[in-house]
């Protein structure tokens, strides 16, 4: 198939030039710089022995710097679901959080707000009428005439009612948490990465090459060991899924590697 020109991607093009241009007016090759990047992350596929793999896509039509920023998403993805998972713990774990923390907060609330009524009933009763009924219109003044005293800095603990938004706050969050993982079981976390190189290579060859796919996500997943009929069998499961909602990365990533890898 026809190699894509850097003027198929005219508006790829006119941002990279001036990205270009503002960092050369500091001293900086930009295009060099991600070029001798790319080529560094081609030879540290030495330790799995593909970076011939990765020069047959390139031979195929794939830029040196799109496998290379694809390769890295997986490798980010990887990275990022362990520290993730190591954050928010197991669902039985986040189940448990969510419920502590939502017990705690009701029952701050309710002895915030039992001490608060049983202090007023007291004091109003202590009061001459004169001042209970001033007391009574402390929330209609103006800010600077209220006599309700403000939350001391040096207070031990922060007020309750902050105490309880912050309870409540974090229990939405692992709630959220529990949520997105429900939504997301049905793909791994490269799924996505792997989504984006499957469906460059795509684009930029006309074709899958699921051998040489194969061994570069092995690479980058730091086992080496995933075969072709592995990744034939998940991109049967997961790729017409992913592709109706992220063609567009995959497009994207065609026109900077068109552009990029283009001599100015």
């Amino acid at each position: 198939m026809p190699s894509p020109i850097p003027e198929a991607f005219p508006e790829i093009a006119d941002f990279w030039k001036v990205y270009c241009s503002i960092h050369a007016g500091k001293g900086l090759d930009v295009p060099e710089l991600i070029r001798s990047w790319a080529a560094a992350k081609r030879k540290s596929l030495a330790k799995w022995s593909t970076e011939t793999t990765f020069d047959e896509l390139c031979q195929h039509g794939c830029s040196s710097i799109s496998l290379a920023v694809a390769l890295s998403a997986i490798e980010v993805s990887q990275q990022a679901a362990s520290r993730w998972q190591r954050t928010v713990g197991p669902k039985r774990r986040r189940d448990q959080i969510i419920r502590s923390l939502t017990k705690a907060a009701t029952a701050l609330e309710e002895v915030h707000e039992k001490f608060i009524d049983t202090t007023l009933q007291d004091l109003s009763a202590s009061l001459d009428p004169d001042l209970r009924r001033l007391l009574s219109l402390d929330p209609l003044l103006p800010e600077g005439q209220r006599l309700t005293p403000e939350w001391p800095e040096v207070a031990p603990a922060p007020h309750p009612a902050t105490i309880v938004r912050a309870l409540r706050f974090y229990a939405r969050f692992f709630g959220m948490v529990e949520a997105l993982s429900a939504e997301t079981q049905a793909h791994s976390a490269e799924s996505l990465p792997k989504y984006l190189l499957s469906a460059y290579v795509k684009q930029a060859t006309g074709d899958f090459h699921d051998r040489e796919m194969s061994a570069l996500i092995g690479s980058a997943l730091g086992t080496g060991i995933y075969d072709e009929t592995a990744h034939r069998m998940w991109r049967s499961r997961n790729y017409e899924q992913l592709d109706k909602t992220s063609s567009s990365l995959a497009n994207l990533l065609l026109g900077f590697g068109v552009v990029i890898s283009s001599k100015p």
